[in-house]
């Protein structure tokens, strides 16, 4: 049977929208993201970028504004992450209203600090 791709644009960050999302998405063989984690703003939560890091990467493309993601299927192989996934998964400032804690899926992805993208 043939799944057409989901396209995820610029996703919010709220996490009671999400979770919904990210149910869905468990069904989706491929995923397409477009939007920034690298601006002030913060594009989904990070139980979306958890399972976004889990699949794997057909294509990643990055202009000066914004990253467009193919992803494909979840695999259990870690693989690096990509610097979209970096700056979403970062763990949020002491200082931030808003800091909760994050899982930290870069070890589990294999990625090194200032490795590539």
């Amino acid at each position: 049977m043939s799944c057409d791709p989901a396209l995820i644009s610029w996703p919010i960050n709220h996490a009671n929208a999400m979770d919904a999302l990210v149910e869905l998405l468990r069904d989706i063989p491929a995923v397409i993201y477009a939007g920034t984690n690298t601006a002030p703003t913060q594009c989904g939560t990070p139980e979306l970028w958890h399972h976004l890091a889990t699949r794997s990467v057909i294509s990643a493309h990055k202009s000066r504004e914004f990253w467009v993601i193919h992803y494909g299927t979840p695999t259990t192989t870690p693989r690096p992450a990509l610097g979209e996934e970096r700056q979403a998964l970062r763990p949020a400032p002491p200082s931030s209203v808003n800091a909760s804690p994050k899982a930290n899926y870069l070890t589990a992805l294999g990625s090194k600090p200032g490795g590539k993208q």
